[in-house]
Order: structure tokens, then sequence, then C-alpha cells
């Protein structure tokens, strides 16, 4: 029922992507309970419409339609115009406190506990927003922080993902952040990517009386080679304590689930349960304040290229 009732609100709502989710978790239930073949029926149908949104073509139909056109002297003094941009790029178009509670959306997903979480879309507009910002001389650092404002108190955790740069988006976050997790590949440029970030991170704090804190550094997509555990234990002797366990191994289940817009503790199929195991291990570990100060100084890796190089030996993927 509360499928049903998920489907009848994102309908209503005009929320396709929201109805394509919520029909994805019920083909997780029926794969649950043993029906197979109508859960396969129902991912491939959603497939096939996200596939026909995708390639379809802009036509007249889809342009908007005014509501009211304005004639005679009223033409000259009233005009219409219709936005170019999403709600959800407007929360960093200005500098205004609380702008994010405008584009706070409900989740598609639909728990079996608790209530699904709220988010703030986004679209692939808000690259673009990372040069409009640049031309910010005063405030460009904290939009986020300022758009936060009044919102992030409604809730006990509020999350901001980041893209995988150092760029003005990823200075926001960190502006607007209390605690900051660093997510890392065990790989050759990782080691350099967490220094970088972690003296942003030091940067930032010594500009906001010691805010936001280091939580701790994720290990991400470990896989069973040689060369995966060579990083993995250099980042541990780097950074010590810092680096959390577990490790997330790389895995085709998350990949899957992420492609779905699915919890991976819903996804069913081998290795979804193992990974979602150690997604939640992790979870534990944040709950338990371990978070350091943002460091003062960086430690100096000492990297034997001899052993590192040409040790990729036998990747499995499960």
């Amino acid at each position: 029922m509360k499928h049903l009732v998920a489907l009848l609100n994102s309908h209503i709502e005009g929320d396709d992507e929201r109805f394509l989710s919520v029909a994805l978790q019920v083909a997780a239930t029926e794969a649950r309970e043993g029906r197979t073949e109508e859960a396969e029926r129902l991912r491939d149908l959603v497939q096939k419409a996200r596939d026909q949104r995708r390639n379809r073509p802009v036509t007249a139909q889809q342009t908007p339609i005014p509501l009211a056109r304005p004639k005679g002297e009223l033409s000259a003094l009233v005009g219409s115009a219709y936005p170019k941009i999403r709600l959800s790029d407007m929360v960093l178009a200005e500098d205004a406190a609380g702008a994010a509670a405008t584009a706070v959306r409900r989740s598609g997903w639909e728990p079996s506990v608790g209530h699904a979480p709220d988010l703030v879309p986004s679209s692939p507009r808000l690259a673009q927003c990372e040069h409009e910002l640049a031309t910010d001389p005063i405030g460009a650092q904290d939009r986020l922080r300022v758009a936060l404002v009044g919102v992030a108190e409604r809730y006990d955790d509020v999350i901001i993902d980041c893209p995988p740069s150092l760029g003005l988006l990823t200075v926001n976050a960190l502006f607007a952040a209390d605690r900051v997790l660093i997510v890392a590949e065990p790989a050759a440029w990782s080691i350099d990517g967490v220094e970088q970030i972690l003296r942003n991170v030091r940067r930032i704090a010594d500009r906001q009386s010691g805010r936001p804190e280091v939580a701790g550094i994720v290990v991400n997509r470990l896989a069973r080679t040689r060369d995966g555990a060579y990083w993995h234990e250099q980042l541990g002797q780097t950074h010590g304590d810092l680096v959390m366990e577990p490790a997330i191994t790389l895995r085709a289940a998350v990949a899957e689930a992420a492609a779905q817009s699915l919890p991976i503790h819903l996804l069913r199929r081998d290795g979804a349960s193992e990974a979602g195991d150690q997604f939640a291990a992790l979870a534990r570990s944040l709950e338990v304040d371990r978070s350091a100060p943002a460091v003062s100084s960086l430690p100096q890796p000492r990297i034997d290229l001899s052993v590192a190089v040409g040790s990729t030996a036998g990747s499995t993927e499960f």
C-alpha cells in the first residue's frame, strides 16, 4: 500500500523520476518475495521509460505555453518570461539566507523503517554555477552555508555530496560543513588528492575557529589486487587513525544500486548484502565522535615505487 501511495503522489506532483524510483522499489520487493519474473519485467519497463525520456527529441509541444499574453497598450507595460534554470540551481544563485528551503524535495525511497530522507536535487547546470561563483569577489566561498541557514537545523544530519574536485563547489561545502568525510580510492593519485583536501580543510578551519573537523578517510572501491592493497596500506601509514574501517570493496552490486537509484540493502544480487554491511559498519563508526581537528601539518609519504609499479595481479570483481 505504501508503494501505491508513493506512486500516486509522484504522479500527482508530476515527478517522473520519483515515480520510476518507486517502481524499482516495487520490483525489489517482488524479487525479495520470490516473484523474479514480475521483478524483471518491472525493471525492464523502468529502463525502457528512462531510455525513452533520455532519447526524446525536443518538439514544439514541449515548449511552454503562455498562460496570458499581454495585448494592446498593456503589452508595452507588462512582459512575460519563463525561467531557463531549475529551482535547485537558484540555491547558489544569490547570497540569500535560507535559500535552500525552497528547493527541498521528498526522496522517492520508501524505507521499511523510519522515513525517507529529504533532498535538494540538482542538475547538470550546477557545473556552470562554479564559473558564475568565481565572478563574485565577496561571498563566493560560503553561498551554500548561507543558503542552509535555518534549514540545516530542521534535521539531525545533513549530507553534502561533493564533486571529485577542489573547486569552488567543494569549497562551498567545506565552509558549510561541521565535519568532513574524505572518500579516496586506493591509487597513486589518491595520496596527493587526500593531502590537498586536508590542506584546504585546514585553511578553512583556521578562518572558522576550527570548523570543519575531519571525520575520517574512507577507502572506496578497494579491489583484491596487490596494487590496491599496497595503496590502501600507504593511505593508512600516511594518515594513521583517520583512515576508517572497513574499506568499501569494489563490487558490481554498488554500481548497480546507484544505477537503479536504490539503497544497497534493497538490491537483491550477489555482493549487495556484504556491501550493505560495510556501509552500515562505517555509519556506526561515524556515530562515535572520532573527529579530529583540521591537521596543522601534513605528513610526507614515503613511497617505494619499485613495489607499487606493475603489481596489478589477478583482479576479481564481486
